[in-house]
């Protein structure tokens, strides 16, 4: 399989292209600033756990260690993964929970989902089946038309990043993207470069395990047994419509923004047909791995009843009647496991391990890991029904008022913040004000964690925004002024469509 490449891209930074839980990008040791918010962190933590916040002594501790590492987390004091570590140590010693609670909030199933996910992902990725659909679509007679180039661009993001980490896909989708646009006007070439990005995160939001919030908040609410419990398939139809509606408007905004014309040459599908004839036809590996992905996405919308009005399918855990595990989440390390042990038909498996053990990113795995800890230790101290009670003032107001504050407050917040370090510190907060303010813990929780995904405007506010700006074909006042309408233009879709989708789907308003 070949591999096609810009010389620009291959220069670019590894670092660039890795999420923000991994070590502090290119920093050589900590700088002042850093210094300051490290120690900063332990001297608001202190202040805390020493009385100054008036709290009771077991959430006056918890409150202490959510502090820590919400500073560490939000200024990148500390690498976010060693950040993730702290409820392990604190928790236990100052007595919020035991160590063993603490390992088994930590030991999430949530955290199967992931990790299956993303093994199988990596497979698709090591046997080029992702990059084939890319290149297919690419290489469509849509590429004869700019406007049509850039919404197939757009279509195959968007699908990839579905299924596969928002990072990959960005990784996979550049490189045919400069090649596909390279004998393409300027303006088409950069809403084609900023479609990979902003489709990747639009992408990701639309399965649970397109991205790590989403895996944070089926391990919440799991945690916590709110129900009715939102199943893969239900997660889908919540979060599909808002994808299309937000994706939509994408495309219509970068194609307005950049002038990209609805009629133009073949020169681009050309450029992606010569890419595609350089694949060769499909190999072996990439029919293998592309027969495991669909078992796996079928066993994942099967598994429960599936309710069509009329017609009623019942689901493969019921019909077996099989006890209640984290189903999803064995069929998704199943899955994996598989992609470790079936031969590609080359002399080696679909993914080996080496290529495992590289892949998948560890500091997200802590990451979603201490944001679990987190959540338990502040729901068993009390404090996390303490704030819900604080905000009781909020009972009465409207609805949609509350999710637009949440919407609005997690997108901006996001453009500055990892999003997956974000949704672990608002997740259980959410749930535990929803009562207070008279809502299903679901009507807030949901756009928060959307929205978490949804930051388009800087180069820091997602990992596909930075190898974007990082090629150099995008400038940053373009990249935040288009960022810009597209945040409201999300924040508006999410205000209105979650609350009336989880009603449709779930029954909760």
């Amino acid at each position: 399989m070949k591999h096609v490449a810009s010389p620009r891209l291959r220069a670019l930074p590894m670092t660039h292209a890795t999420d923000r839980a991994g070590a502090p990008r290119g920093a050589s040791g900590p700088s002042r600033s850093r210094r300051i918010a490290l120690f900063g962190g332990i001297v608001l933590a202190a202040f805390v756990l020493f009385g100054g916040a008036g709290l009771p002594s077991r959430e006056a501790r918890a409150a202490a260690v959510a502090l820590l590492m919400a500073a560490w987390w939000v200024t990148e004091a500390a690498p976010i993964a060693v950040t993730s570590l702290v409820p392990l140590a604190l928790f236990p010693l100052l007595g919020v929970r035991s160590a063993g609670s603490v390992i088994a909030a930590f030991a999430d199933p949530a955290i199967l989902l992931f990790l299956g996910g993303f093994l199988l992902a990596l497979a698709m990725e090591a046997q080029g089946l992702a990059r084939r659909v890319a290149t297919t679509i690419a290489a469509s007679r849509a590429g004869a038309r700019p406007a049509l180039l850039l919404g197939a661009f757009a279509l195959a993001t968007f699908t990839l990043s579905a299924w596969i980490n928002n990072t990959a896909t960005t990784m996979i989708m550049l490189p045919v993207a400069l090649a596909a646009t390279a004998r393409s006007e300027l303006g088409l070439a950069k809403a084609v470069m900023l479609s990979t990005a902003y489709f990747s995160s639009i992408g990701g939001v639309v399965t649970p395990i397109g991205t790590a919030p989403n895996i944070l908040f089926f391990g919440n609410s799991d945690r916590l047994a709110i129900v009715p419990r939102i199943g893969f398939l239900g997660w889908i139809a919540i979060a599909l419509p808002i994808g299309l509606l937000v994706g939509l408007a994408a495309w219509g905004i970068l194609a307005w923004r950049f002038r990209v014309p609805w009629r133009g040459s073949e020169d681009a599908p050309l450029a992606a047909r010569e890419l595609l004839a350089g694949l060769g036809p499909p190999t072996r590996g990439e029919r293998r791995v592309g027969v495991l992905f669909i078992a796996a996405v079928l066993l994942w919308v099967t598994r429960q009843d599936i309710d069509l009005g009329g017609l009623r399918f019942t689901g493969w855990q019921a019909r077996l009647a099989l006890p209640a595990l984290p189903w999803d989440g064995i069929v998704a390390i199943a899955a994996g496991a598989l992609a470790l042990l079936l031969p590609s038909g080359a002399r080696r498996p679909l993914l080996t391990a080496r290529e495992a053990w590289r892949g998948i990113p560890w500091g997200i795995v802590l990451l979603l890991g201490g944001g679990f800890a987190l959540a338990d230790g502040l729901e068993a101290s009390g404090l996390a029904a303490r704030v819900g009670n604080a905000v009781a003032s909020l009972r009465g107001v409207p609805t949609l008022l509350l999710v637009l504050a949440v919407t609005g407050s997690m997108t901006f917040l996001s453009e500055l913040t990892s999003n997956t370090a974000q949704a672990s510190l608002v997740l259980p907060l959410m749930a535990a004000t929803a009562p207070a303010a008279d809502v299903h813990p679901y009507i807030l929780m949901v756009p928060a964690v959307i929205s978490c995904s949804l930051a388009f405007m800087m180069p820091a506010g997602t990992p596909p925004n930075a190898i974007v700006f990082a090629s150099g074909r995008v400038a940053l006042p373009e990249m935040a002024g288009v960022g810009l309408l597209l945040n409201l233009v999300a924040i508006a879709v999410t205000t209105l469509a979650a609350p009336f989708l989880l009603r449709v789907v779930c029954g909760v308003g």
